[in-house]
Parts: structure tokens; C-alpha cells; sequence
């Protein structure tokens, strides 16, 4: 009776384990969507600093050029 008993709750701390592996992997899959998510939109964001910093040397540029002609 006690050997049964032992080798069910082994059984069940097989099952356990298990599944708590597959949960984790499940999570680890997400956070690593997300990470990958949060790269491109942070390369995006890069792209759109860069753009509006040129924009602002330009019409910086421009600024000065009118301020000379006058």
C-alpha cells in the first residue's frame, strides 16, 4: 500500500513538473515575442530620432542663412 502511495505521488510529481515545463517555456516564448517586438519598435523610433534631427540641422542651417541675408 505504501509503495503504491510512493510511486502515485512520484507519478504526480512527474505530471507536475511537466507541466510547469511546458507553462515556462510557454512564458519564455512570449517575453521573447515581446523582446523581439520592443527591439523593432525601439529600431523605429531610432529611425524617426535621426530624421527629426537632420530636419532640425537643416532648417537650422536655413535659419541662420536668412538671418545673414538680412
Amino acid at each position: 500500500m505504501v509503495i503504491f502511495f510512493e510511486q502515485e505521488m512520484q507519478a504526480r510529481l512527474e505530471e507536475a513538473e511537466g507541466q510547469s515545463l511546458k507553462g515556462g517555456k510557454r512564458t519564455i516564448a512570449k517575453l521573447d515575442a515581446k523582446c523581439r517586438e520592443l527591439e523593432t519598435e525601439l529600431e523605429a523610433e531610432g529611425r524617426r530620432h535621426a530624421e527629426a534631427t537632420k530636419n532640425l540641422r537643416n532648417k537650422d542651417r536655413r535659419c541662420r542663412e536668412l538671418q545673414f541675408q538680412v
